[in-house]
């Protein structure tokens, strides 16, 4: 009964940091007017029509396309794959929520599905799932090469496996928090953050870095969460710089120290930022309540790409596989763009008849709604 009760504590607090689409719904005054606005076309009838679609992340797949995962009504895992035009659908018996899948090639993939992870060799067509040391229940991953991973325990240890995870040593980091992200940038280099919600509801953030592969970790904050330096959705370019995304006002911010101290680059415009994407030093993006944004200095400066009116969708991750191509979605939604972001289009549904009793589904989904 305690586990079961701290297991639903969890879940009430991990609901307004861990998943981007249960925060910022609302629109509290009016929105800034701005120029060229770029938006999707229209979503279909048949999209309008579909329940239970929850998107949540999207990463590259290594092969000049993405990978788009989440949940498909509550009952399995999904995984979308969209390249060169052609999207194809995956869902997983037994898994019931895909976590950020990470790909160290083509073919290799890891992922999580709450407490549990899994592996894929065939590029994402089947996953099986692996086993940590001393059954250790994880909730994050991430392998800077094909060799080398690590994985994100629920009581602050980190799980690190130098072959291909066919065995895992435990690491110490100092915190007792649930490891919620993990980015390497090379065998050696690594930040993670971790959370906790306590049972009188107060919530803690935490920032840790290693410069030697897990062996020690520095804790570079423990604050609360919704403190000026608590820092979320780390993206890292080197061993000193990086960006981020602050959990007191979702303002993006930036760091040239390795962490350890971060300068706002960007403030929230209405609502605040959620997701960030580099795919170099120089060029990146960012998603949040209120559009799309693009930098091509680094950070210095930042223009929308798209900026959203009330009662529009909205978008909350972002990912490219080069600097033309890549791919926001939102809960039920994916859009992507052939030319860096300038203009931005649905993909089309027919993927989504590829998903078992698709039609069943949209049948009852339909008769719901009358």
């Amino acid at each position: 009964m305690n586990k079961l009760f701290a297991s639903l504590l969890i879940l009430v607090c991990l609901a307004s940091i861990a998943s981007p689409q249960s925060r910022r719904r609302h629109k509290t005054r009016k929105l800034i007017k701005r120029t060229a606005s770029v938006r999707p076309s229209k979503k279909p009838e048949v999209s309008r029509s579909i329940v239970g679609l929850d998107f949540q992340y999207v990463t590259p797949d290594r092969n000049g396309g993405v990978w788009i995962t989440g949940s498909a009504w509550l009952l399995r895992g999904l995984i979308v794959n969209d390249r060169n035009g052609q999207t194809k659908a995956i869902t997983i018996p037994g898994v019931r929520t895909v976590s950020e899948p990470l790909f160290v090639t083509a073919d290799i993939g890891w992922m999580t599905d709450f407490r549990s992870l899994y592996r894929t060799l065939d590029g994402g067509n089947s996953w099986k799932k692996v086993e940590i040391a001393d059954g250790a229940e994880v909730q994050s991953v991430y392998f800077s090469d094909v060799q080398n991973g690590w994985a994100g325990g629920w009581d602050g240890d980190i799980y690190h496996t130098t072959d291909a995870g066919q065995t895992w040593q435990k690491q110490k980091t100092g915190v007792d928090y649930q490891i919620q992200q993990i980015f390497f940038v090379d065998d050696r280099h690594g930040w993670a953050t971790a959370f906790i919600c306590y049972a009188d509801l107060r919530r803690m953030a935490a920032l840790i870095k290693t410069s030697d592969g897990g062996e020690t970790w520095e804790i570079l904050s423990s604050v609360e969460a919704d403190s000026p330096r608590a820092v979320t959705s780390l993206v890292f370019v080197s061993a000193n710089e990086g960006w981020g995304i602050d959990s007191w006002q979702y303002n993006i911010v930036h760091t040239v120290d390795g962490g350890k101290t971060w300068e706002i680059q960007q403030r929230r415009d209405e609502h605040g930022w959620s997701s960030l994407f580099f795919i170099n030093d120089r060029e990146g993006w960012a998603v949040g309540d209120d559009g799309i944004l693009h930098t091509s200095d680094g950070g210095e400066t930042w223009s929308y790409q798209m900026h959203y009116h009330t009662g529009e969708n909205y978008v909350d991750a972002i990912a490219f596989a080069d600097s033309k191509h890549g791919w926001a979605i939102g809960r039920d939604s994916i859009i992507r763009t052939t030319d860096g972001g300038i203009t931005w289009k649905e993909i089309p549904d027919d993927w989504k008849r590829q998903i078992p009793n698709f039609q069943v589904l949209l049948k009852l989904s339909q008769g719901s709604q009358k």
